[in-house]
């Protein structure tokens, strides 16, 4: 388990890196083309079809996350074909709904969903989606197999050829139309791609035993995971997805929208940078010692808590103390407005981090019709605290909604699941770490802004890692069998070994 594990994380890594490294240069080089005010009807356009996405494959991706993963557990191989079928049934026919509707709209009602005068970048975005969706299920079915692999080559392949159309349209100084035209051809790529390497899994997994048909499967559980996985995914992404683009979008202007897709989108990229290497290979994980009779998930979710949030102290603290440098390198003066939006999210982000282990257990363990009751409760502060906090505030009240929706959101699962499992973080060792971050930021910060040179916020960034990490691992802010892997990883390079044999035998 360990080995795979390992395995898994670096892929996962190489896909998540490459992604979200490469999908940030192409969001900036973007933003300098349009300026703020365009650059807020594309990133409202990229939302809109990032909800559509949602709506056409809501539960469908997780589902094959989940049941691929115990069918392998349970060896009943013989299920591949009928599940990956009945799944493809479902997805085409939520595909064809979505796609309809959202085009009836926009002949009838285009003001319903964007200005008239982009009403036909929006269709091209609605047939984009079509393409992404099967994309999206295919990667579920990757990580239903732990095939991370196939998704960091889809991704090495789709991620540069996007670049270098965007870098072409960069140069010329295209237009708005232009970068949607490039989003739905980058949604052929990964349509194309994702369809050869989901036929190599069904080559290698599906023809290697006689397969059996739909009512082999446990249809009663797989339904009901649709059914309430769909809601579940759709209402969370109303709350918790940049749901404020849209009422800022009718209360606001577009450059609020421009300066809050910024912070947001900066946020959520370092942090998958860093602990979203490690929370993305969750599910899979606690799904199998859910389903396995002497797995303990208790554990697992316990572990994964203090892995997540350390990382997200690691990156958070140094780019919330330098978020004007940040965003001023990376956009230009033009977006230095996003800078508060960026530091207030990026602070938010780590208490966020808390539900990815949570999500994962919750999930694995079919307690969906429970994540619904929250997100529905989350639906409705949202909704009512984006109409009116944007209405008389703007983007200050897009930036309090959310933030408060998922701060309580965050409170309630965190007791809830560590309540039940009895897996309650160590809060002495949350302490330790959240105090050495914010002594460690104020050195950084000190250092940065008492030499005065060009850039001197990337030192305070290595001076905020070289005091950190040392200072985590002195303090015994990690456990005894964190400690034990250290010693073993050191052993191998020669040296600290034996500080860390000690450390092992004191935590013991």
């Amino acid at each position: 388990m360990a080995h795979s594990t390992i395995r898994n994380t670096f892929y996962s890594s190489i896909n998540i890196y490459l992604e979200y490294f490469l999908g940030l240069i192409i969001s900036i080089l973007i933003a300098r083309t349009l300026g703020p005010e365009l650059y807020g009807v594309y990133s409202y356009l990229i939302w809109l079809a990032a909800l559509l996405v949602v709506l056409a494959n809501a539960g469908i991706n997780t589902g094959a996350i989940k049941f691929f993963s115990e069918i392998r557990a349970t060896k009943q191989a013989n299920l591949f074909t009928a599940l990956y079928g009945y799944f493809r049934r479902v997805q085409l026919t939520k595909v064809i709904i979505v796609i309809s509707v959202t085009c009836l709209i926009l002949l009838v009602h285009p003001e319903w969903i964007v200005d008239k005068e982009h009403a036909q970048l929006a269709f091209v975005v609605a047939f984009a989606v079509v393409l992404k969706s099967y994309h999206m299920f295919r990667v579920g079915v990757y990580k239903g197999f732990e095939r991370f692999d196939y998704l960091a080559y889809t991704v090495m392949v789709v991620s540069p050829a996007n670049l270098a159309l965007v870098l072409v349209a960069y140069f010329v100084g295209s237009s708005l139309a232009t970068f949607i035209y490039i989003y739905f051809i980058v949604c052929v790529l990964y349509w194309l791609i994702s369809y050869i390497y989901a036929y190599r899994i069904h080559q290698d997994e599906f023809t290697q035993v006689k397969q059996g048909k739909y009512n082999d499967l446990p249809l009663k559980r797989i339904n009901h995971h649709l059914k309430v996985v769909s809601i579940n995914s759709v209402l969370g992404f109303i709350v918790v997805g940049q749901s404020e683009l849209f009422f800022l979008k009718h209360f606001a202007d577009n450059e609020s929208i421009a300066f809050f897709n910024i912070g947001y989108v900066l946020a959520g990229a370092a942090m998958m940078l860093v602990p979203g290497v490690y929370s993305s290979v969750l599910l899979p994980i606690i799904a199998r010692s859910v389903a396995d009779p002497k797995g303990t998930p208790g554990i697992a979710v316990k572990q994964s808590t203090r892995y997540i949030y350390i990382l997200s102290i690691l990156v958070s603290f140094p780019l919330a103390v330098f978020a004007e440098d940040v965003v001023a390198l990376l956009y230009g003066e033009g977006y230095a407005h996003a800078a508060w939006v960026f530091r207030v999210f990026i602070l938010v982000a780590i208490f966020k981090n808390f539900r990815e282990s949570i999500n994962a257990y919750l999930m694995s363990s079919d307690r969906q019709s429970f994540l619904l009751k929250i997100t529905l409760w989350g639906l409705g502060a949202s909704l009512l605290m984006d109409f009116f906090l944007i209405k008389f505030f703007g983007l200050l009240g897009a930036i309090v909604a959310n933030c408060i929706v998922n701060v309580g959101i965050t409170l309630f699962l965190m007791f809830y699941t560590y309540n039940k499992l009895n897996a309650w973080p160590s809060w002495s060792k949350i302490t330790k770490v959240t105090v050495i971050g914010g002594f460690s930021a104020a050195a950084s910060y000190i250092l940065a802004n008492t030499i005065d040179l060009p850039f001197m916020f990337v030192l305070g960034g290595f001076v905020y890692v070289a005091l950190f990490v040392p200072l985590i691992i002195v303090t015994n802010c990690f456990e005894a069998n964190d400690y034990a892997v250290m010693r073993n990883l050191t052993r191998k390079v020669g040296f600290l070994s034996d500080y860390f044999d000690r450390k092992y035998k004191a935590c013991a």
